[in-house]
């Protein structure tokens, strides 16, 4: 039985092309972002007074009560960057997860929106509960099969698909 050779500069070009196509695609983005606001200065307006999108007319007032309302949106926007740059993505996926309870509990405590409807039921609770304590220990004992069996990670991918 021959050894089996591994390339040590397939790893470089795979994290290679990611990153190059992450890139590209982000900016590009910027490129058609700009391309779009270039050629068509006013999209929304241009398409409300062509009759193809009814919006509400554009006013100061409006513009002023408004205001809070997008530097809150940019806000998270930045916030949100800067928590994916330094954060891991599990950080990131654990803290969004957490957004409906949060919107649930201020819809009731500001907006005086009913107490979100618990829907309670053992049958329910109990399959919930079972359901997070193997997503748990399922992303655990991969982390630590991942780490003690050596495989890559398609080869890992492969293992998991046949299996």
């Amino acid at each position: 039985m021959s050894a089996i050779r591994v390339d040590s500069a397939k790893p470089y070009f795979a994290t290679s092309s990611l990153v190059i196509g992450y890139a590209l695609c982000s900016s590009l983005l910027a490129v058609i972002n700009k391309f779009a606001i270039t050629k068509f200065n006013y999209p929304v307006w241009g398409l409300g007074k062509s009759g193809f999108l009814p919006h509400d007319p554009f006013t100061w007032q409006t513009a002023k009560t408004f205001l809070p309302a997008a530097l809150v949106f940019y806000l998270a926007i930045f916030i949100n960057t800067n928590l994916l740059r330094h954060a891991n993505v599990d950080t990131f996926v654990v803290f969004r997860s957490c957004t409906p309870l949060l919107v649930a509990l201020a819809d009731t405590a500001f907006r005086k929106q009913p107490i979100p409807d618990w829907g309670f039921s053992s049958t329910a609770y109990s399959w919930a509960f079972a359901d997070l304590v193997t997503i748990a220990t399922k992303m655990v004992y991969i982390k630590h099969m991942f780490t003690n069996v050596g495989l890559n990670a398609w080869g890992f991918v492969l293992y998991n698909n046949d299996l």
